[in-house]
């Protein structure tokens, strides 16, 4: 049986956890696991393992005691269930935050360590920045190269960060050199934390258009009228000019600056307004 903190879907947790519960004993049945957990009906289990029914935090701690969670792991999937249910993505990333913060927590290694790395809108600009930028340990000198430039402190967490990560490696001459060009989280990602950097880089664009004169930053906007295949068409577009920025910045030489890219395509009506 997995450890529940490599679970991130408390769904798959409560099945796997179920069906171990009746291999170690046959008499398990969930009517006696229900009843265990406070509730009178077989039904509510059943529908709660398919994602019909959700879990209030009062009934998903009945369900950590009836499964004799010990105190971490009640706290874990307490957490687990609120952020899978969440309806907004402040409440996920409060309760993913909270999630990240159980002593020994796993939430598997890949998705802790994006979550760190995505955390700050400048440890991706930093890491961008130390492909051309020969730095020489002076965090004030490295921060002040970003715009809006962050503190000397700043810029020291996310050099570490990146280190840590393996994003970041240091030469045989006290270099730091990148371990791969570019990284990418692929098309689609709703990851709490990809989400809270492109939240941050869309205050990021704001600022630009703002601050930066025309020369320096390009912004398109349209609003257009389209069909459910006009949307897929501009959809494929938008991912495929993804995958071209990408093969851009992959064959650039001579690199002396880190731009910020933000493209977004979303609906302003509901889905059916052909009769108002």
């Amino acid at each position: 049986m997995k450890s529940i903190f490599d679970y991130t879907d408390y769904h798959l947790f409560l099945q796997d956890r179920l069906i171990a519960l009746k291999r170690k004993n046959r008499a398990f049945t969930y009517e006696a696991f229900a009843v265990r957990a406070g509730f009178k009906s077989r039904g509510f289990l059943t529908l709660v393992l398919q994602g019909k029914s959700r879990l209030t935090p009062e009934m998903a701690g009945r369900f950590a005691a009836a499964l004799d969670l010990g105190k971490a792991e009640t706290v874990f999937f307490v957490n687990l269930v609120a952020a899978n249910q969440a309806r907004t993505h402040v409440d996920r990333s409060r309760s993913t935050e909270k999630l990240l913060s159980v002593k020994n927590v796993r939430v598997k290694t890949v998705e802790k360590a994006q979550f760190e790395f995505y955390k700050k809108w400048y440890y991706s600009a930093i890491r961008s920045l130390l492909e051309y930028h020969a730095f020489d340990g002076d965090y004030e000198k490295l921060g002040q190269a970003l715009s809006p430039p962050i503190t000397a402190a700043e810029a020291k967490k996310a050099v570490k960060l990146l280190l840590k990560l393996g994003m970041v490696i240091t030469s045989a001459d006290k270099r730091m050199t990148l371990s791969d060009l570019l990284i990418t989280t692929g098309a689609g990602h709703q990851s709490v934390a990809v989400i809270n950097y492109q939240l941050a880089a869309m205050d990021l664009a704001k600022r630009a258009v703002q601050e930066l004169p025309r020369e320096r930053r390009s912004a398109v906007t349209l609003t257009l009228g389209v069909s459910a295949e006009g949307r897929r068409r501009i959809l494929e577009r938008v991912e495929a000019l993804r995958k071209e920025l990408m093969d851009i910045a992959a064959a650039d030489t001579n690199t002396d600056r880190v731009m910020q890219i933000n493209v977004h395509a979303f609906p302003l009506t509901q889905e059916t307004t052909g009769d108002l």
